[in-house]
């Protein structure tokens, strides 16, 4: 059976291997936001544009930079750039 579209639905990952805190969740959510926010959607679909910008968030994750409201749009319009 399908599910309607309309249908209110949430994927549960709770066979995943690993744990992710919910900072990390908020990150990545705001990274997928921000991506098609700024017209760039297509790029979501490339794996390694994808797998690039996801450690580049990685490497500045403990830094004070992408806790300031706009610090993760600096980083991901950077990584927006890079990929121009």
């Amino acid at each position: 059976m399908v599910r309607h579209p309309y249908d209110m639905w949430s994927a549960g990952f709770s066979h995943h291997r690993a744990f992710y805190p919910s900072r990390e969740i908020v990150l990545l959510e705001s990274l997928l936001g921000l991506v098609v926010d700024r017209k760039r959607a297509e790029l979501l679909g490339d794996d390694a544009w994808l797998t690039t910008a996801v450690r580049g968030l990685a490497a500045h994750r403990p830094a004070v930079r992408w806790r300031r409201p706009d610090g993760v749009a600096e980083l991901v319009d950077e990584l927006l750039a890079q990929a121009s």
